[in-house]
C-alpha cells in the first residue's frame, strides 16, 4: 500500500524494531473522546483538503507498531497509545489518530485497540447451517469526515463508495447476498465495520480502497492479514480477476495489519483500485465504465473464490414446473420485482422447486444456484394435469398416469380432446397389457431408427395389428375409433356382440369393423353419443383412447 509504504508492514517483535530519534510529540486531546470528534479536532487545525487519511490499523494492549517516516507525530487522545524509542505501542483501548508530517503533507492514521481478546479462526465456517446462499460484506473504505486520500475533484471516501456499490450490484446478480458497512458519505469506526461483518456472520469480507503516493505511481494491490495468510485465496482470486478485467498494473498481493482485515472473523481482503495521485489513474478511477470493469472482476474474484472453498448446503427439488402464459420469466435473486435480474427462462422450460418462498414465489435450481420466479407464471407439477379439472375422463386418465401407461405434456397438461396416433396409441396398449415379446416386422414406412418401431414389434408378436393393404402401417396418422376398436376386440376376443348395430350412423361402419364394433358396444368398452353417434371415421381423442383401454383392462 504506497500511501503507507513506510507504514509498518507488520506486527514487529521489539527485537526487529529499529530505533528512531524521536524528534518531539504532542496531543491534540487530553482525554479519550469518540473517535469521530478527535477525527473533527485534526480537521480543524488542518483542514479536510490538507490532509491525507490513512488506511486503520489495528494493534492490541502490549503490541508495538513502527513509527511511519516523518516529523512532528501528534496523538489526538492520550490512554490509547504512546510514542517511544520511534514505536507506537498500544496501551489501552479505544480508538486514537496518529499524525505527522512527510513531503510538506500532513497525514493521519487511525488505530484502534479492541477491549476483547484476539480470536482468529484457522478455518472459517458459516455459522448459519444449511444455508443455500453465500454472504459478503463490501465495504467502502473511510466515509464522511473521514475523506481517505485526496484527489483532483473527488476524493477517496466518495470513489470508493461509487465502486463499492456496483461490486454489491454484481454480487446481487450472482445470487449473492450482500450488506455494505455504509450505503452514503457516512462516517464510520474502524470496529464499526467488523462489527457489522461479524454480525451478519458473511462469508467474505472485501473492503474498496484507493491508493495514493507520487504522480507516477500506478497498479492495482489486493492485501491480506499477515496473520490470516489461509485466507490470502480470496485476495489472489480477487487480484486475478481484477487485473484480467482492467489490464492494470500488476503490484500483486500484501500483507498489511489493517483494522478491517485483523477485526473481520471471516475470510477478508483489502483492494487497493488504483492511485488516486496520478491523474491518469484517477480518470480512469472516475469513469462509470472503468467502475464497472472494477466490480466485475472483484465480484468474479469472490464467486470463485466462494465456490472453491465454502460447500453450501444443497436443497432438495420439492416439485417441478413448466412456465406458462409468458414468452420469458426473469429469474431473480430474491422473492420480487425489487430484486435483481439473474437471467431468463423461455415458455414451457422445466423448472426444479427448492422452496416455497413469499407472495406466490418459488425459489428454483438455476445455473448451479438458485434464483426466484414468480408463481403466476408456473404450473406446477403437484398441482395435476390442470386441463383435466372438471373433465369426464379425470379419474381414468390420472389412473392410467400413475401406473405409467401414458404421459403428460411437458407443461403439465393432458390434452384430452388431442387426437392420438397410431403409434401412440400401440404403445399405450402394449403398456396396459404388458405385452414385450417381439416380432420381426417388414412394414415399408417404418424403420429401426424410429421411436415406435419396437412397439410395432410387440404389437405384431401379440396379433392385434396387421396394417394395410400396400404394406404400410401410417404410424403418424391418427387413429380413428373404428380402427382402434378393431385393436382393442383383437385383443378381446372373448368377447362377443348380439349381430346388430342399431345405431344411427351404423352405415358409416367399414365392413371390416362391424364385429368389432359391435362387441365392444355391447360389453361397455366404447359407447355412442347423445344423438346416438358412434362416428366411426372420426379420430379418437386422447381421453376416449385412456377411458376404452381402461374398461378392456377390466374385462
Amino acid at each position: 500500500m504506497e500511501k503507507r509504504k513506510s507504514i509498518i508492514k507488520h506486527i514487529l517483535s521489539a527485537g526487529l524494531i529499529c530505533s528512531l530519534a524521536l524528534i518531539g510529540s504532542s496531543t491534540i486531546a487530553n482525554a479519550v473522546e469518540s473517535a469521530e470528534n478527535q477525527l473533527n479536532s485534526i480537521l480543524k487545525i488542518y483542514g479536510l483538503e490538507s490532509i491525507n487519511i490513512e488506511d486503520g490499523q489495528f494493534l492490541r494492549i502490549g503490541e508495538k507498531m513502527k513509527l511511519p517516516t516523518g516529523s512532528e507525530w501528534k496523538l489526538s487522545t492520550e490512554g490509547v497509545v504512546s510514542i517511544e524509542d520511534g514505536q507506537i505501542k498500544a496501551i489501552g483501548t479505544g480508538t486514537v489518530f496518529v499524525t505527522y508530517k512527510k513531503d510538506n503533507k500532513v497525514h493521519a492514521i487511525e488505530i484502534y485497540v479492541p477491549e476483547t481478546q484476539e480470536r482468529i479462526k484457522k478455518y472459517y465456517s458459516p455459522a448459519d447451517e444449511g444455508r443455500d446462499y453465500y454472504k459478503v460484506i463490501v465495504d467502502a473504505g473511510h466515509g464522511g469526515k473521514d475523506s481517505g486520500a485526496p484527489g483532483f475533484g473527488k476524493n477517496e471516501s466518495v470513489i470508493s463508495l461509487e465502486i463499492a456499490k456496483k461490486v454489491e450490484q454484481k454480487l446481487k446478480e450472482k445470487n449473492i447476498h450482500v450488506k455494505m458497512t455504509r450505503e452514503d458519505d457516512t462516517y464510520l469506526k474502524l470496529e464499526e465495520r467488523t462489527v457489522k461483518a461479524n454480525n451478519y456472520g458473511a462469508d467474505a469480507f472485501v473492503s474498496i480502497h484507493l491508493n495514493s503516493a507520487t504522480p507516477s505511481a500506478r497498479g492495482i494491490e489486493t492485501y491480506c492479514h499477515p496473520n490470516k495468510q489461509m485466507y490470502s485465496p480470496l485476495a489472489k482470486e480477487i487480484q486475478t480477476h481484477v487485473i484480467s478485467k482492467t489490464g492494470a498494473v500488476n503490484r500483486g498481493i500484501k500483507y498489511d495489519n489493517l483494522a478491517v482485515l485483523r477485526g473481520s472473523n471471516m475470510p477478508s481482503a483489502l483492494l487497493e483500485t488504483g492511485f488516486i495521485s496520478n491523474k491518469e489513474e484517477y480518470n480512469k478511477l472516475i469513469d462509470p465504465s472503468y467502475q464497472d470493469r472494477l466490480a466485475t472482476g472483484v465480484a468474479d474474484g469472490v464467486e470463485q473464490y466462494l465456490k472453491n472453498t465454502l460447500i453450501l448446503h444443497t436443497l432438495p427439488t420439492i416439485d417441478t414446473g413448466v412456465v406458462i402464459n409468458t414468452d420469458t420469466l426473469n429469474v431473480r435473486s430474491g422473492y420480487g420485482v425489487g430484486y435483481p435480474k439473474l437471467g431468463e427462462l423461455k415458455a414451457n422450460e422445466k423448472v426444479e422447486i427448492v422452496a416455497v418462498g413469499d407472495y406466490g414465489w418459488y425459489k428454483i435450481k438455476y445455473k448451479g444456484a438458485y434464483g426466484c420466479v414468480s408463481g403466476k407464471y408456473l404450473r406446477l407439477a403437484s398441482q395435476g394435469l390442470a386441463d383435466l379439472n372438471g373433465h369426464w375422463s379425470k379419474d381414468a386418465v390420472l389412473d392410467f398416469v400413475s401406473k405409467g401407461y401414458i404421459d403428460g405434456y411437458p407443461d403439465y397438461t393432458f390434452r384430452p380432446e388431442n387426437t392420438i396416433t397410431r403409434a401412440e396409441f400401440v404403445k399405450v396398449v402394449n403398456k396396459v397389457f404388458n405385452y414385450t415379446d417381439k416380432a420381426q416386422i417388414n412394414f415399408t414406412d417404418v424403420n429401426s431408427s424410429q421411436w415406435y418401431y419396437e412397439e410395432l414389434c410387440k404389437a405384431i408378436q401379440a396379433g392385434y395389428i396387421k396394417g394395410y393393404e400396400d404394406n404400410t402401417f401410417r404410424p403418424e396418422n391418427p387413429i380413428s375409433r373404428e380402427e382402434a376398436s378393431l385393436m382393442i376386440s383383437r385383443i378381446k376376443n372373448n368377447l362377443k356382440g348380439d349381430g346388430t348395430l342399431g345405431f344411427a350412423d351404423e352405415s358409416q361402419v367399414s365392413y371390416w369393423a362391424k364385429d368389432a364394433v359391435d362387441s365392444l358396444i355391447d360389453n361397455g368398452i366404447v359407447g355412442l353419443n347423445d344423438r346416438n353417434l358412434f362416428r366411426p371415421l372420426d379420430n379418437i381423442t386422447r381421453a376416449e383412447s385412456v377411458m376404452a383401454l381402461s374398461r378392456a383392462e377390466n374385462k
